[in-house]
Protein backbone atom coordinates (compact mmCIF):
# COMPACT_ATOMS: atom_id res chain seq x y z
CA UNK A 1 0.00 0.00 0.00
CA UNK A 2 1.29 3.03 -0.95
CA UNK A 3 2.38 5.33 2.21
CA UNK A 4 3.00 8.84 2.38
CA UNK A 5 6.06 9.31 4.32
CA UNK A 6 7.21 13.23 3.75
CA UNK A 7 5.95 16.38 3.02
CA UNK A 8 7.34 15.83 -0.91
CA UNK A 9 5.60 12.65 -0.79
CA UNK A 10 2.41 15.08 0.03
CA UNK A 11 2.85 17.71 -2.53
CA UNK A 12 3.49 15.10 -5.35
CA UNK A 13 0.04 13.15 -4.22
CA UNK A 14 -2.03 16.34 -4.30
CA UNK A 15 -0.58 17.32 -7.90
CA UNK A 16 -1.28 13.84 -9.05
CA UNK A 17 -4.90 13.74 -7.69
CA UNK A 18 -5.41 17.45 -9.49
CA UNK A 19 -4.16 16.19 -12.62
CA UNK A 20 -6.49 13.26 -12.47
CA UNK A 21 -9.64 15.30 -11.25
CA UNK A 22 -8.93 17.89 -14.34
CA UNK A 23 -7.86 15.26 -16.76
CA UNK A 24 -11.52 14.04 -15.21
CA UNK A 25 -13.02 17.29 -16.50
CA UNK A 26 -11.46 17.84 -19.64
CA UNK A 27 -12.96 14.39 -20.58
CA UNK A 28 -16.00 15.26 -19.32
CA UNK A 29 -15.83 18.62 -20.87
CA UNK A 30 -15.10 16.93 -24.24
CA UNK A 31 -17.52 14.61 -24.08
CA UNK A 32 -20.62 16.94 -23.47
CA UNK A 33 -18.85 18.92 -26.65
CA UNK A 34 -19.06 15.84 -28.70
CA UNK A 35 -22.76 15.43 -27.31
CA UNK A 36 -23.71 18.46 -28.80
CA UNK A 37 -21.94 17.99 -31.95
CA UNK A 38 -23.46 15.00 -32.61
CA UNK A 39 -27.23 16.81 -31.89
CA UNK A 40 -26.45 18.99 -34.01
CA UNK A 41 -25.86 16.53 -36.51
CA UNK A 42 -29.06 14.47 -36.04
CA UNK A 43 -31.04 18.01 -35.75
CA UNK A 44 -29.42 19.22 -38.87
CA UNK A 45 -29.99 15.90 -40.66
CA UNK A 46 -33.93 15.69 -39.60
CA UNK A 47 -34.71 19.62 -40.46
CA UNK A 48 -32.32 19.10 -44.24
CA UNK A 49 -34.79 16.01 -44.78
CA UNK A 50 -38.07 17.48 -43.82
CA UNK A 51 -37.97 20.51 -44.88
CA UNK A 52 -39.31 19.67 -48.33
CA UNK A 53 -41.87 17.71 -46.94
CA UNK A 54 -42.70 20.38 -44.52
CA UNK A 55 -45.57 21.96 -46.02
CA UNK A 56 -46.94 18.71 -46.85
CA UNK A 57 -46.76 17.76 -42.50
CA UNK A 58 -48.22 21.40 -42.21
CA UNK A 59 -51.27 20.92 -44.63
CA UNK A 60 -51.50 17.78 -42.39
CA UNK A 61 -52.06 19.74 -39.09
CA UNK A 62 -53.70 22.75 -40.26
CA UNK A 63 -56.47 21.92 -43.05
CA UNK A 64 -57.49 24.56 -45.08
CA UNK A 65 -62.06 24.29 -44.92
CA UNK A 66 -62.55 22.93 -48.66
CA UNK A 67 -65.79 25.00 -47.96
CA UNK A 68 -65.25 28.51 -47.58
CA UNK A 69 -63.91 30.41 -51.00
CA UNK A 70 -61.97 33.12 -49.29
CA UNK A 71 -59.18 35.28 -50.30
CA UNK A 72 -56.58 36.20 -47.93
CA UNK A 73 -57.15 39.79 -48.04
CA UNK A 74 -59.69 43.02 -48.99
CA UNK A 75 -62.50 41.31 -47.72
CA UNK A 76 -65.91 42.37 -48.52
CA UNK A 77 -68.87 41.35 -45.35
CA UNK A 78 -71.03 39.69 -47.87
CA UNK A 79 -71.67 36.37 -47.93
CA UNK A 80 -74.16 33.78 -49.56
CA UNK A 81 -74.25 29.87 -50.63
CA UNK A 82 -73.70 28.70 -53.88
CA UNK A 83 -73.34 25.24 -53.99
CA UNK A 84 -72.95 24.61 -50.36
CA UNK A 85 -69.88 26.19 -50.72
CA UNK A 86 -69.92 29.89 -47.93
CA UNK A 87 -68.67 32.17 -50.52
CA UNK A 88 -66.72 35.57 -48.74
CA UNK A 89 -66.00 38.06 -51.40
CA UNK A 90 -63.56 40.67 -51.81
CA UNK A 91 -63.43 43.12 -55.03
CA UNK A 92 -63.66 40.25 -58.13
CA UNK A 93 -60.02 39.95 -59.70
CA UNK A 94 -59.73 41.97 -63.03
CA UNK A 95 -57.41 38.90 -64.30
CA UNK A 96 -58.29 35.20 -64.92
CA UNK A 97 -57.85 33.19 -62.02
CA UNK A 98 -57.80 29.53 -60.57
CA UNK A 99 -58.52 29.46 -56.68
CA UNK A 100 -59.28 25.61 -54.64
CA UNK A 101 -60.08 26.37 -51.41
CA UNK A 102 -58.77 22.97 -50.18
CA UNK A 103 -55.30 23.19 -50.73
CA UNK A 104 -54.79 26.90 -50.67
CA UNK A 105 -54.59 27.58 -54.32
CA UNK A 106 -55.39 31.05 -55.54
CA UNK A 107 -53.26 31.96 -58.73
CA UNK A 108 -53.70 33.82 -61.66
CA UNK A 109 -54.28 31.73 -65.21
CA UNK A 110 -51.71 33.14 -67.32
CA UNK A 111 -52.16 31.98 -71.18
CA UNK A 112 -49.46 31.90 -73.43
CA UNK A 113 -47.60 29.41 -75.88
CA UNK A 114 -45.74 27.57 -73.59
CA UNK A 115 -45.27 26.19 -69.66
CA UNK A 116 -42.28 28.81 -69.70
CA UNK A 117 -44.18 31.59 -68.82
CA UNK A 118 -44.21 30.24 -65.67
CA UNK A 119 -40.22 30.76 -65.50
CA UNK A 120 -41.19 34.58 -65.26
CA UNK A 121 -44.78 34.96 -63.90
CA UNK A 122 -46.14 32.91 -60.88
CA UNK A 123 -49.29 31.34 -61.60
CA UNK A 124 -50.54 28.38 -63.52
CA UNK A 125 -50.89 27.92 -67.45
CA UNK A 126 -53.45 27.18 -69.67
CA UNK A 127 -52.66 25.28 -72.74
CA UNK A 128 -53.51 27.91 -76.28
CA UNK A 129 -55.24 24.89 -77.81
CA UNK A 130 -57.84 23.91 -74.90
CA UNK A 131 -61.07 25.48 -73.87
CA UNK A 132 -62.11 28.48 -71.59
CA UNK A 133 -65.05 28.46 -68.97
CA UNK A 134 -67.14 29.94 -71.75
CA UNK A 135 -66.64 27.40 -74.64
CA UNK A 136 -67.38 23.94 -74.48
CA UNK A 137 -64.53 21.58 -74.10
CA UNK A 138 -61.96 20.57 -72.12
CA UNK A 139 -59.38 23.66 -70.35
CA UNK A 140 -56.38 21.95 -69.67
CA UNK A 141 -54.67 24.09 -66.77
CA UNK A 142 -50.55 22.98 -65.72
CA UNK A 143 -49.01 24.16 -62.71
CA UNK A 144 -45.40 23.37 -61.02
CA UNK A 145 -45.63 21.79 -57.93
CA UNK A 146 -42.07 22.43 -56.33
CA UNK A 147 -41.12 25.70 -57.94
CA UNK A 148 -43.15 27.84 -55.10
CA UNK A 149 -44.04 25.98 -51.48
CA UNK A 150 -46.87 26.54 -49.83
CA UNK A 151 -47.98 28.92 -47.98
CA UNK A 152 -47.24 30.22 -51.40
CA UNK A 153 -50.66 30.58 -53.17
CA UNK A 154 -49.51 29.56 -56.74
CA UNK A 155 -48.01 25.71 -56.12
CA UNK A 156 -50.00 22.64 -56.96
CA UNK A 157 -48.20 21.37 -54.41
CA UNK A 158 -50.55 19.30 -52.88
CA UNK A 159 -52.73 18.82 -55.49
CA UNK A 160 -52.51 15.18 -54.87
CA UNK A 161 -55.30 15.87 -52.12
CA UNK A 162 -57.81 16.63 -54.47
CA UNK A 163 -60.44 13.99 -54.41
CA UNK A 164 -63.67 13.04 -56.01
CA UNK A 165 -66.80 15.55 -55.15
CA UNK A 166 -63.52 18.54 -54.56
CA UNK A 167 -64.16 21.88 -55.62
CA UNK A 168 -62.18 23.80 -58.08
CA UNK A 169 -63.13 27.53 -58.75
CA UNK A 170 -62.10 29.50 -61.79
CA UNK A 171 -62.55 33.58 -61.97
CA UNK A 172 -62.98 33.75 -65.50
CA UNK A 173 -64.08 37.65 -67.62
CA UNK A 174 -66.05 38.45 -64.87
CA UNK A 175 -67.74 35.07 -63.98
CA UNK A 176 -67.15 32.71 -61.08
CA UNK A 177 -67.66 29.06 -62.35
CA UNK A 178 -67.75 26.24 -59.95
CA UNK A 179 -66.15 22.88 -60.78
CA UNK A 180 -66.96 19.33 -59.08
CA UNK A 181 -64.02 16.55 -59.24
CA UNK A 182 -65.28 13.58 -60.77
CA UNK A 183 -61.84 11.96 -61.50
CA UNK A 184 -58.04 11.66 -60.66
CA UNK A 185 -55.66 9.83 -61.99
CA UNK A 186 -51.81 9.06 -62.60
CA UNK A 187 -50.51 8.84 -66.46
CA UNK A 188 -47.02 9.30 -67.70
CA UNK A 189 -45.77 12.63 -69.67
CA UNK A 190 -46.47 11.52 -73.31
CA UNK A 191 -50.00 10.55 -72.28
CA UNK A 192 -51.76 12.88 -74.54
CA UNK A 193 -55.35 11.80 -74.03
CA UNK A 194 -55.78 13.64 -70.98
CA UNK A 195 -56.24 16.53 -72.50
CA UNK A 196 -59.56 14.89 -74.91
CA UNK A 197 -63.14 16.13 -74.06
CA UNK A 198 -65.07 13.57 -71.78
CA UNK A 199 -68.24 13.06 -74.08
CA UNK A 200 -70.27 13.47 -70.64
CA UNK A 201 -69.86 16.96 -69.54
CA UNK A 202 -70.23 20.01 -72.37
CA UNK A 203 -67.52 21.85 -70.16
CA UNK A 204 -64.70 20.45 -67.78
CA UNK A 205 -61.33 21.53 -66.55
CA UNK A 206 -58.24 19.70 -66.42
CA UNK A 207 -55.55 19.72 -63.99
CA UNK A 208 -51.99 18.55 -63.94
CA UNK A 209 -48.72 18.52 -62.43
CA UNK A 210 -45.20 16.44 -61.77
CA UNK A 211 -45.30 13.37 -59.25
CA UNK A 212 -44.16 11.97 -57.21
CA UNK A 213 -42.87 15.32 -55.35
CA UNK A 214 -39.81 16.20 -56.48
CA UNK A 215 -39.78 14.41 -59.28
CA UNK A 216 -40.72 15.01 -62.91
CA UNK A 217 -41.14 11.25 -63.56
CA UNK A 218 -45.35 11.16 -64.23
CA UNK A 219 -47.93 13.63 -63.95
CA UNK A 220 -51.04 13.81 -61.93
CA UNK A 221 -54.12 14.42 -63.11
CA UNK A 222 -57.58 16.44 -62.03
CA UNK A 223 -60.54 16.20 -64.01
CA UNK A 224 -63.45 18.70 -63.18
CA UNK A 225 -66.94 19.10 -65.03
CA UNK A 226 -68.40 22.11 -64.60
CA UNK A 227 -71.50 22.12 -62.62
CA UNK A 228 -72.49 26.37 -62.32
CA UNK A 229 -71.55 29.73 -62.41
CA UNK A 230 -72.12 33.07 -61.03
CA UNK A 231 -72.18 36.93 -62.24
CA UNK A 232 -72.65 38.22 -59.10
CA UNK A 233 -72.92 36.38 -55.49
CA UNK A 234 -76.39 36.14 -55.42
CA UNK A 235 -76.78 35.47 -59.27
CA UNK A 236 -76.69 31.66 -59.80
CA UNK A 237 -77.02 30.01 -63.08
CA UNK A 238 -77.21 26.63 -64.56
CA UNK A 239 -75.33 25.87 -67.66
Amino acid sequence: MFKINSAADRIWYMNFIGKRIQLKNNNSALGSILHLILVGIIVGSAFYLLYPYWPKIYYYINRPDPNILAYPISYIPAETMVQGVSLVHKEWPKENRLVIPKIGVDTQIWDANSLDILDVKEGVWREPNSATPIVPGNMVVAGHRFQYLPPNTNTFYNLEEMKEGDKVYVFWDKRLYIYNIYQTEIVNPDQIDIRNPNANYLREITLYTCTPLYTSQRRFVVKANLETYSDVPTDIGQL
